[in-house]
Parts: C-alpha cells; sequence; structure tokens
C-alpha cells in the first residue's frame, strides 16, 4: 500500500493499480536483468516516491524515486543470494537491511547509494 497514496498498491510482479482501488493495472516495471521473480518490494515509509524492489538473482536490488516509472540498480557490493526481505528504518530512510537466501544481513546507511 502506498502510504501517499492509499488507493494505490504495488506488488511484486512489477505492477501496481492505478488508484482505482484494483480496477485496474499500470505496468511500471523495467529490465531487471536476468531476474526471473520479483521476491519483495517496499515503499519507503517517509517518501512513497520511494520504491524498492529485490529479485531472485544474485542480489537484485532496484530502486525508483519517481513512484516505478524508472527505476536503477543499487546492489553496489551486494553478493551471491537473492533478496529475500527489505526494511527500512523509519527514523532514518537511509539507513536500509536487506535479508538474503544464501548471503545473509546486508545493511547500507546510505540508502544503497
Amino acid at each position: 500500500m502506498d502510504p501517499g497514496s492509499p488507493g494505490t498498491l504495488h506488488i511484486g510482479f512489477n505492477r501496481r493499480d492505478d488508484d482505482e482501488r484494483g480496477q485496474s493495472w499500470e505496468w511500471i516495471g523495467a529490465d531487471f536483468g536476468d531476474t526471473r521473480l520479483i521476491t519483495t518490494l517496499v515503499i519507503d515509509p517517509t517518501d512513497p516516491r520511494v520504491v524498492y524492489v529485490g529479485g531472485s538473482e544474485d542480489i537484485l536490488l532496484y530502486k525508483s524515486e519517481d513512484r516505478g516509472s524508472s527505476w536503477r540498480p543499487i546492489s553496489k557490493g551486494l553478493t551471491g543470494g537473492y533478496v529475500g526481505s527489505i526494511v527500512i528504518n523509519t527514523r532514518d530512510p537511509r539507513n536500509i537491511y536487506l535479508g538474503t537466501f544464501g548471503s545473509g544481513i546486508f545493511v547500507t546507511t546510505t540508502g544503497g547509494e
């Protein structure tokens, strides 16, 4: 659920509803490389324009700063496995934690930059 727009629901298959509470869907995906599956998606609780997705191939992590209109990889320094969960610190959204399958837990204090 987008905290800035309660009628908008983001789903981990690269789609979202367009403020119509599920009545229509808009593609907001990107070329996420070799990933076969978006395993997790999280919206920054302090800025709903910022969305992170994690995928199933070699620590795929992407960030959007425009509600999914464009995406960029932020996987530098991450190794092996794939992203199982993403947690954003609500007091400081630059602190992001990743739970992975195969490589343990990672943290960034720079929002992945």
